[in-house]
């Protein structure tokens, strides 16, 4: 059985958009110092630093000390791609959330109802609906009304609404589309029906 997440915040919204900044900078410069990459990513030191500090323990950025400088040097060892990889605390590398392996199995199904999507992404059914008539009432998928009595809705991913790599969230029964970095707010009464 699964345990209850509470939803993501605008809070935790806002530091996954600022690592991402970092990690863009932190590919660009592949060698620097904290003060280079606060620099180009336009972060401020304390998020730099953690997250430097994860990435050296991850084994991805490699710390170097050199007489001639002051600051540490760092390396970039393992360039994953464009998408910045997930440190627990510990260094290890964290698997995907329920919701971008939701998001992969959608976009590789296009058709499917909520016990696809929970197959595919390992979920809970619950967990399914919950995201996909979130996605719906946020316009990501259409919905075909079975014939049958007893037929399980179907969804059709809109391609025009695959904005990115990153899943949508939902956040307080709101949407947050972390490739375009907007909400989509929701009415009260598609929230609630």
């Amino acid at each position: 059985m699964q345990s209850k997440k509470k939803p993501l915040s605008r809070k935790t919204a806002d530091i996954n958009y600022r690592l991402d900044l970092v990690w863009s900078a932190i590919r660009k410069l592949k060698n620097f110092d904290s003060r280079s990459l606060q620099t180009a990513s336009g972060q401020p030191k304390d998020v730099v630093n953690r997250y430097i500090n994860l990435l050296v323990k991850a084994g991805i950025l490699e710390k170097s000390t050199s007489p001639r400088f002051f600051a540490p040097v760092y390396k970039l060892m393992k360039d994953n791609g464009i998408q910045r990889p997930l440190v627990n605390r510990d260094g290890t590398i964290a698997s995907p959330s329920s919701a971008q392996r939701m998001w992969i199995a959608i976009k590789i199904l296009k058709v499917f109802n909520y016990k696809d999507v929970a197959f595919s992404a390992c979920v809970t059914f619950e967990t399914a609906k919950a995201y996909l008539k979130g996605l719906k009432n946020a316009g990501y998928l259409s919905v075909s009304i079975p014939k049958q009595q007893y037929a399980l809705v179907t969804y059709r991913f809109i391609p025009t609404k695959d904005t990115g790599f990153h899943a949508p969230q939902i956040i307080k029964g709101n949407v947050y589309d972390h490739n375009t970095k907007r909400y989509i707010l929701l009415k009260s009464e598609v929230k609630n029906g």
